[in-house]
């Protein structure tokens, strides 16, 4: 039995396990290893830097921990107590186990597990013709396990256990629909469903593994045949939706393989062809028929959003959004159904046209030509007046903040400070008149603009780091970067007093404290200014700081500070002489 991590020992000292402890075996005849070392990590970190108030979501998952090892107990023992268990109790506990998935996956899919195998047993018991307790497993069950899975962070390996998973399922239905021990209902219930395809399609989208579009593309294969097979073994067929194409095109996008792109592009062409063949000839094509929606388009346009290609991948995501448009107002795919299916329409979103924006804001990161920011700055444009129309656009701080950044990397544009300043202006204005959080201009907003004025050559406009340093503070609470970045702004332009009194308005901020950089800042200020008694006083309290120790960086900064008044008193006692 694995030595299970619950969020006490969490709480007492998780930064302490190691890699040796990350890996064992499933009870059962399957073998599987738990969470890779770097993403377990990673929930250590999520777990251990959690408040106080989140405590109430790790005593639920002792209660969970506790109710489960108290239920897998009674199935171990022959006593009467087995008889009062219900099957509603199993699914509670494993919906229970899929949402501490994100969190502690490695215990979440272990006690899934062990609560699926219970159940499995019963069923084999039952398929032999032997006496069992009547609580076995359905495709919900199968399904919940298959979240565990997908959410516990396990990378390729929970991956490729969800399909082991699905496989199993798929033998199961074929091998005891030929024996014929089970009535049709129970068989009928333990089919893979939709849903089920979707979980281990989204779970190889998870691992974002090179190979990973490919292995989708197998499984969305899988599910087709399966499909087909349902007929002969009249089970209800497991029949691919708009979530299972999108989930497929998303494990390409997610795979950033060289041709992602172009791969979930064909098969977004594929589903948009079929669709349009179907309409015309009054009835389903012969392939399996997806209705194109916004999600799918969005997938596609992440693709080339995220694809490094620059301007070519920008222009190719906003040709998508521009199809998308001419798609939803022609309503040349539009289904008679649409009011029936949640996933339905292909009105653009606020992530339409976010991810259009981030994919000009990558090409200007590459070209600095100001092409990719001019590009992002017309789809905001666009993105604002349809909003302002009524469309389902809203701009949001994220939208805002990724055209100002376009703009601040655009160092060859002679007005970039301008436009990216306008733009600050704008945002805020529409927050100050609408209230609208989710337009507030942000730390990460401020901290753009100001990284963009401390690089302009100008004077006048690197003074402007100061200005908004000061503007920023009526929206947010600028950071540790914020406050380095002026500092460091203000010594390149020959104003090292003022970049020490900022320093000295971190020290007396109640939570903001100076990290090493602010100090060697500081300490630069300090020797450029030749006053070496307060830099050897600086020192000292930075020596005395339990949160940063001094570097080369920081005793050289001293040493210079004591050379410089050197040279000015030898310079002085010449000049007397």
């Amino acid at each position: 039995m694995v030595n299970l991590i619950s969020c006490r020992v969490a709480r007492r000292g998780f930064r302490r396990i190691t890699d040796s402890m990350l890996t064992t075996t499933y009870q059962g005849n399957v073998k599987v290893h738990l969470v890779g070392s770097t993403s377990f990590f990673r929930t250590v970190e999520r777990i251990t830097s959690r408040s106080f108030s989140n405590s109430i979501h790790s005593n639920e998952e002792n209660d969970l921990l506790e109710e489960t090892n108290k239920v897998l107990d009674i199935c171990t023992r022959d006593c009467k107590d087995r008889a009062h268990l219900e099957r509603s109790t199993f699914d509670r506990l494993m919906k229970g186990w899929t949402e501490v998935a994100p969190i502690d996956g490695a215990i979440a899919v272990q006690k899934s597990l062990e609560l699926l195998r219970y159940l499995e047993r019963n069923l084999e018991k039952q398929a032999n013709g032997n006496d069992a307790d009547p609580l076995i497993p359905d495709s919900i069950s199968y399904n919940m396990m298959l979240h565990a899975y997908a959410s516990s962070g396990g990378g390729i390996e929970a991956a490729q256990d969800s399909l082991s998973q699905l496989e199993s399922m798929i033998t199961r239905c074929r091998e005891y629909h030929k024996i014929k021990r089970l009535d049709q209902q129970t068989l009928q219930s333990l089919a893979p469903t939709t849903k089920t395809f979707n979980i281990v399609l989204n779970a190889w989208a998870k691992t974002k593994d090179e190979n990973a579009g490919q292995k989708a593309e197998k499984i969305f294969r899988l599910m087709e045949s399966w499909m087909q097979e349902c007929h002969e073994l009249s089970l209800p067929e497991a029949i691919p939706n708009s979530r299972t194409l999108s989930a497929v095109m998303d494990a390409w996008a997610e795979s950033r393989a060289l041709n992602a792109p172009e791969r979930v592009s064909a098969i977004l062409e594929v589903a948009v062809a079929r669709k349009r063949l179907s309409l015309e000839d009054g009835c389903k094509a012969n392939n399996v028929l997806v209705n194109p929606n916004a999600l799918m388009f969005n997938t596609c346009i992440k693709a080339w959003a995220v694809s490094g290609k620059g301007r070519y991948g920008a222009q190719k995501a906003e040709n998508l959004l521009h199809w998308m448009m001419e798609l939803h107002e022609s309503r040349e795919v539009a289904s008679e159904d649409e009011s029936q299916d949640e996933d339905a329409g292909l009105a653009p979103t606020t992530i339409s046209f976010s991810l259009v924006i981030k994919a000009w804001a990558e090409s200007e990161g590459k070209e600095k030509s100001g092409l990719g920011a001019e590009r992002a700055q017309k789809i905001l444009e666009e993105m604002i007046t349809r909003y302002k129309a009524g469309e389902n656009v809203k701009p949001n701080t994220v939208t805002f903040t990724t055209c100002i950044k376009a703009w601040a990397m655009s160092w060859n544009h002679e007005s970039n400070l301008q436009m990216a300043q306008s733009l600050f202006n704008e945002m805020a204005a529409l927050y100050l008149t609408t209230g609208d959080e989710e337009m507030k201009p942000s730390v990460t907003t401020g901290n753009v603009l100001i990284s963009a004025c401390t690089r302009s050559k100008n004077k006048e406009e690197s003074k402007k780091a100061e200005e908004i340093l000061t503007s920023m503070q009526e929206f947010c609470k600028p950071d540790l970067y914020s406050f380095n970045t002026v500092m460091a702004a203000q010594i390149r332009r020959g104003d090292p007093l003022e970049a020490y009194m900022l320093f000295q308005k971190i020290e007396n901020n109640e939570t903001i404290k100076p990290d090493r950089v602010s100090y060697n800042t500081a300490l630069n200020a300090l020797a450029k200014m030749r006053d070496a008694s307060e830099a050897h006083m600086l020192l000292e309290r930075m020596q005395k700081d339990k949160h940063v120790q001094p570097d080369k960086i920081s005793y050289s900064s001293v040493i210079h500070a004591w050379a410089r008044r050197k040279t000015d008193e030898r310079s002085s006692r010449r000049k007397t002489d």
